[in-house]
């Protein structure tokens, strides 16, 4: 029973990776967890549960910074950067891409208002983008990353 739960977990994190709604990495450190406590911890033990613990850390630290460093490179001020990350939950609960549109319309509308200037706001939104967009492609080679450690220590 715990490795189908593992199995589902590592599943929904690999769609996380795709669909900002659900936590990629995450899941898939917390499938490597379940399936060693299934197994006795004898399947992937401290070190390649570290390491997993580690990479996923360090992607959602990177994922966060990337999108608000594109945005302060940008142009955008710290009142964008946080209406930025207030519009991004906010909108996860409204489409599977509503956290970047909302993030997007609080980095933008901010600016907006802030600077009354419209190419100034788009830029700081662009900037967002492009952090964004390196951050997502992060994610996914992580979360390739991640699944291969999984498979390989549980099935091979």
């Amino acid at each position: 029973m715990t490795e189908l739960l593992a199995v589902v977990l590592v599943i929904a994190g690999i769609i996380g990776a795709f669909l900002p709604v659900l936590p990629g990495s995450p899941l898939i450190f917390l499938g490597a967890l379940v399936y060693d406590y299934g197994t006795n911890w004898d399947t992937f033990g401290w070190f390649w549960l570290g390491l997993l613990f580690l990479m996923m850390v360090a992607i959602e630290v990177a994922e966060w910074w990337l999108s608000n460093m594109g945005a302060k490179v940008g142009g955008a001020s710290w009142q964008a950067l946080l209406m930025g990350t207030v519009g991004g939950i906010v909108g996860l609960f409204f489409t599977p891409i509503g956290s970047i549109i909302g993030a997007l319309v609080g980095v933008i509308g901010t600016e907006l208002v802030r600077t009354r200037s419209v190419f100034g706001a788009t830029k700081a939104g662009g900037g967002w983008f492009v952090g964004w967009l390196l951050s997502f492609l992060l994610q996914v080679v992580t979360v390739i990353a991640m699944t291969g450690i999984f498979v390989w220590r549980a099935y091979f």
